[in-house]
């Protein structure tokens, strides 16, 4: 797991009703890096609030987390469908076939790796 897959597995077995996700999400991330660009990267972040909101994740309501139309939500959505069908690849290899089933480069910030580090710790819903 990398820093984003690590950072949201923590959130998700800290969570707790009620609480900010979004603070959650800076106080976890903090723990595995101290790069403030690292910190302060949205992509991550808005990856794994759009599953959130999605109801994706095992123990986190179902909810308004992100701005309408948010790109990193739609990503996060994406990656999940095209994962649950091939729930054996890797990160990387998420990554590079979302690049290809889009038609278009993404720049890799750790998107795929928040859905891996959650489905292998049995945070994913189905």
């Amino acid at each position: 797991m990398g820093i984003y897959g690590n950072t949201a597995v923590e959130v998700v077995k800290n969570y707790s009703d009620g609480q900010d996700l979004h603070i959650e999400w800076s106080n976890q991330v903090s723990k595995f890096t101290s790069s403030k660009s690292s910190i302060e990267k949205s992509c991550p972040k808005c990856t794994f609030l759009g599953l959130c909101e999605e109801g994706l994740v095992v123990g986190i309501p179902k909810r308004k987390y992100l701005d309408l139309g948010n790109k990193n939500k739609n990503h996060a959505i994406m990656l999940y469908r095209i994962f649950k069908k091939k729930s054996e690849l890797s990160s990387c290899e998420l990554h590079k076939l979302y690049v290809i089933e889009r038609g278009a480069s993404l720049t890799n910030n750790g998107q795929a790796d928040i859905l891996v580090s959650l489905y292998k710790e049995n945070l994913l819903n189905e």
